[in-house]
């Protein structure tokens, strides 16, 4: 990982919400929805234990645009990507490629 400056995201609280596609409940929490089923008790205690989960990881924090180099913020993205098992990992060979052009510094 690289040094550079963090600020920590402002944290709203999620809401459930009933999906009308798939006739679930669901909730959003860190930008990832996750979808609890159709029984709104059921749906309100799962959503609470997620809930904390989620708030005991601690704030997420994000680089200062600021402090960061195009290298950098790719590589984030590629630990971002791989610990939540993107589809964007197509790129994963590409990327190394494409960032070479780029200056580091």
């Amino acid at each position: 990982m690289c040094a550079v400056a963090t600020q920590t995201l402002p944290f709203k609280t999620p809401s459930l919400r009933y999906h009308k596609a798939t006739g679930q409940w669901r909730i959003t929490l860190g930008g990832q929805d996750h979808y609890l089923g159709r029984d709104p008790k059921v749906a309100r205690q799962r959503a609470h234990a997620l809930l904390a989960d989620y708030l005991a990881q601690g704030p997420t924090e994000i680089p200062d645009a600021a402090d960061i180099t195009l290298s950098e913020l790719i590589g984030l993205y590629l630990n971002l990507a791989q610990s939540q098992g993107s589809v964007c990992l197509s790129l994963y060979g590409q990327l190394p490629q494409l960032a070479t052009g780029f200056p580091t510094g």
